[in-house]
């Protein structure tokens, strides 16, 4: 099913699917810290949705070794 008509994933969610897409389109890096930046919306807002992305199978995280320094890769699905 598709994010933009699954009826189990709240707009919040949807927004910041969308958001991530553009971003990664343009291949800007991605973080939390830059949605929060973004957002007029708490970082709470920002975490609930990211973590439904998540639970839902929209958004997978991985964690990644980079020059001895930990970073997070995120990759959208479906």
């Amino acid at each position: 099913m598709q994010i933009i008509t699954d009826k189990n994933i709240t707009f919040k969610a949807k927004g910041i699917y969308f958001v991530l897409k553009e971003l990664m389109e343009q291949e800007i890096p991605v973080s939390k810290q830059f949605l929060y930046d973004l957002s007029s919306n708490k970082s709470k807002a920002v975490d609930t949705g990211w973590r439904e992305l998540i639970d839902n199978g929209y958004l997978e995280m991985k964690k990644a070794n980079e020059n001895g320094k930990l970073v997070y890769k995120y990759k959208l699905l479906k």
